[in-house]
């Protein structure tokens, strides 16, 4: 069955050009795991046990009401400082049953320990070896050691460690030759869970003028760099027999581009991307958040610390629409214009879930006659540099209905 969704847009008493998105519901494409949205966090804030603690009810409110099912602990921190001791870790773990969500979790490795690596991870093992999704060793280690050395490190941890319940992810990563390597060297080992990705495809966020890191996030070309990246080093992933996750990733690197990864801009570009790569068959994103990434105030994090627990920023919401229309399997959509963008998904009971994410300049009049629409949710905001989002409550549409410039909506068909 295919579905044409016509725009019919009257423009200075004319009607615009239709624009079509077809559905195809007969050729189904990869089901979106539960747990395919989450949150990577540096690992001192671990350290101290105050914020990740299973009587944390605000933290536990805060991650079910986003949807976020899927927890990774690393960053830079992961490789410099404190390490949190065996009572933070024991807090960690506590919040990861609390919360019901799986744990990735990176070991140390620029400074080169396997044995105190192998200490941390047997007493996690022996916590709650079910709660542990894998073990990473080293945060973006491509930055201080070359392919070669690293699979060194990485096989002298592997076999330190030495236990049967362990799983391992990585390389968390950027190069995509460092990502194909890993995958090929260490899927015979049997043992690696997935493989594990870092990118920022804004690029750095400090020094970027904010209309042009807004115009970068909602260009058409982004997505041109998310396919050369995935076809730099898919084919080697799933030749390995392997997923794997972007666990490390947001609009801009180094805290984010002020402006921008504040603002609505974050919203639709944070919808766009989980839909994008659940599409190309990434089993999960984590958003890297906190109130500080190495030390610095971060513009990028879904929520933050505030008084009376924690204050939702605009990308929260891009995660929040995401979980209303992800449950399912993906359904190829074809569009013919370049400012509205749509992912489809079909659940086991028949239902469709649209979402629609508009960059045009004016409303857009959508009519659907082939299926009942059950309800709709709209993610709107007074303009797209806005700090302010609206999540709009269910609303009954018909088969036509108009979604407004610069807005998302994810409507239920049957």
């Amino acid at each position: 069955m295919r579905i044409a969704l016509l725009s019919l847009l009257a423009a200075c008493g004319t009607s615009a050009p239709v624009v079509e998105i077809t559905i195809d519901r007969d050729h189904p494409g990869a089901r979106i795991p539960d747990d395919f949205a989450g949150a990577s966090y540096e690992t001192s804030t671990v350290i101290g046990g105050a914020y990740f603690r299973a009587d944390n009810a605000p933290l536990l409110a805060t991650f079910a009401k986003l949807g976020l099912r899927h927890l990774r602990i690393g960053g830079n921190e992961a490789d410099v400082g404190d390490l949190p001791a065996a009572g933070d870790i024991d807090a960690l773990l506590a919040f990861a049953d609390a919360s019901h969500v799986p744990l990735i979790y990176t070991l140390r490795a620029k400074t080169i320990d396997p044995d105190g690596a192998a200490a941390i991870a047997h007493a996690m093992l022996d916590r709650d070896a079910a709660r542990l999704e894998c073990f990473s060793i080293g945060n973006e280690p491509d930055h201080y050691a070359a392919y070669a050395d690293y699979r060194t490190i990485v096989t002298s941890y592997m076999d330190t460690i030495a236990d049967a319940r362990a799983r391992y992810c990585g390389p968390d990563a950027l190069p995509p030759d460092y990502v194909t390597q890993y995958a090929t060297d260490f899927a015979p080992r049997g043992t690696i869970a997935e493989i594990t990705i870092h990118e920022y495809f804004g690029g750095g966020g400090q020094g970027i003028a904010p209309a042009d890191a807004r115009a970068k996030l909602l260009s058409p070309a982004i997505r041109d760099a998310y396919a050369h990246e995935h076809d730099a080093w898919a084919p080697a992933i799933e030749a390995a027999h392997l997923t794997y996750r972007i666990d490390e990733t947001n609009s801009f690197a180094n805290g984010g581009a002020p402006g921008a990864s504040d603002t609505f801009a974050s919203t639709l570009w944070g919808l766009d991307y989980l839909h994008w790569w659940a599409r190309a068959g990434a089993i999960g994103i984590d958003f890297h958040t906190g109130d500080h990434v190495s030390g610095a105030t971060t513009t990028y994090p879904l929520f933050v610390t505030d008084g009376s627990g924690y204050a939702i920023r605009p990308l929260a919401y891009a995660v929040m629409a995401f979980e209303l229309g992800s449950h399912g399997r993906t359904i190829p959509v074809t569009i013919d214009t370049t400012d509205l963008t749509a992912y489809a998904v079909v659940t086991d009971d028949g239902t469709i879930a649209l979402t629609i994410i508009s960059t045009a300049d004016g409303p857009r009049t959508l009519h659907l006659a082939e299926l009942d629409p059950v309800d709709a949710h709209r993610v709107t905001a007074p303009a797209i540099d806005a700090t302010s989002v609206t999540f709009g409550e269910a609303e009954s549409i018909g088969n036509t209905f108009t979604i407004d410039p610069m807005s998302a909506i994810v409507v239920h068909y049957r």
